[in-house]
């Protein structure tokens, strides 16, 4: 008869083994698909071009939160 101690270590063991096998695996496809798409470090932050409508969402907002502060 094994001991309690020997039977949760087991099933612990039971339980981290498949869970790390599965961990590895998903990051390897992972580390695949970024390489796929040619992903590297050199990120570019894409430029922002003004539409010329952000003041109408300023003028929104400020309303709204006058509104709010008014209650």
């Amino acid at each position: 008869m094994l001991r309690p101690e020997k039977k949760s270590s087991k099933k612990i063991i039971g339980l981290v083994l498949p869970l790390l096998k599965k961990t590895f695996l998903l990051a390897d496809n992972l580390i695949l698909a970024m390489e796929s798409r040619c992903y590297n470090d050199d990120r570019t932050d894409p430029e922002f071009t003004p539409s010329g409508k952000e003041i109408y969402f300023l003028a929104g907002s400020f309303v709204i939160s006058l509104s709010l502060v008014c209650l």
